[in-house]
């Protein structure tokens, strides 16, 4: 639930960048601005070993209120409805339901692996050792954890 953070702002820097230029280059601007941040927030916290639930959610909470902030400033408190400048091609919206298929289903077949292989993992960490997991077991875990 608490993912809708940073995916609120990266909207918020796409509808920042949106302003003047091309949706397609307000989506990069935005992910790099968005990475840009991700990135100082980790390597900050890290110097102080505090990277947690709650000094991230107090981060990225800050983060939205000052772009919303900035936002509101920038569009003079009026709120306008977002348009693409172009229509989105017929054999690029088939191209990008194809990447979300594969996407989606690369994610499925992923969770698929990660329950099938976490009982063995929680063994392996209760027991700090494969020694008493079942030999036709082993073969698995070994690729659970080097996959």
């Amino acid at each position: 639930m608490w993912i809708v953070l940073p995916v609120t702002a990266w909207i918020l820097l796409f509808l920042l960048f949106n302003k003047n230029n091309c949706w397609r280059s307000s989506i990069l601007l935005g992910a790099l601005v968005w990475g840009v941040i991700l990135t100082a927030i980790t390597e900050f916290l890290n110097l102080f070993q505090s990277i947690n639930f709650w000094s991230l959610l107090v981060d990225w909470g800050l983060i939205n209120i000052i772009l919303v902030v900035f936002y509101i400033k920038v569009n003079g408190k009026r709120w306008e409805r977002f348009q693409f400048n172009h229509q989105i091609p017929l054999n690029l919206m088939v191209l990008l339901v194809g990447v979300a298929f594969i996407a989606a289903t690369t994610g499925l077949i992923a969770l698929g692996r990660a329950i099938h292989h976490s009982s063995q993992l929680r063994c392996l960490c209760q027991r700090q050792s494969i020694s008493k997991l079942r030999l036709q077991d082993k073969g698995s875990l070994f690729d659970a954890i080097t996959s």
